[in-house]
């Protein structure tokens, strides 16, 4: 995270909490969206990266 985006944080104007679940909730509807038309974007992809965390997708909830 840059400087500047991590003084933001601190100062309390991005909530890095709202801003992962933003990323993610973005993420799975980019990708359900993708599905839909027969593209895959990132075949095999395990983890997705968010806004200052990363997460490893579970496999029970994509079969």
């Amino acid at each position: 995270m840059s400087r500047r985006v991590h003084l933001l944080v601190n100062l309390g104007v991005f909530n890095a909490t709202h801003m992962n679940q933003a990323v993610f909730a973005f993420r799975r509807y980019e990708d359900a969206s993708l599905s839909y038309t027969g593209i895959e974007s990132h075949k095999g992809l395990r983890r997705y990266g968010l806004y200052d965390t990363v997460v490893a997708i579970d496999d029970e909830t994509t079969a």
